[in-house]
């Protein structure tokens, strides 16, 4: 009978990955899409110019989707 070694401990790097992977998979639930878009567009663009970007295409996601589902 042969016995296998025992795998190594998780390495710090591969704990960190795992909860940010948790972290995430609930942004959704914690956070409007519309709203995450708006932030992403104003984080790319930048400035005076992304923040007025990035708030338009909030506003304008959320108009949408709440159109669709009348």
């Amino acid at each position: 009978m042969s016995v296998s070694p025992a795998s190594p401990p998780p390495s710090l790097l591969w704990g960190l990955w795992e909860k940010v992977l948790a972290w995430l998979r609930r942004v959704p639930k914690l956070v409007r899409l519309e709203a995450l878009l708006g932030s992403l567009v104003g984080l790319f663009v930048g400035g005076q110019s992304g923040r007025m970007l990035g708030a338009t295409a909030g506003s304008v996601a959320t108009e949408v989707k709440r159109r669709k589902t009348k």
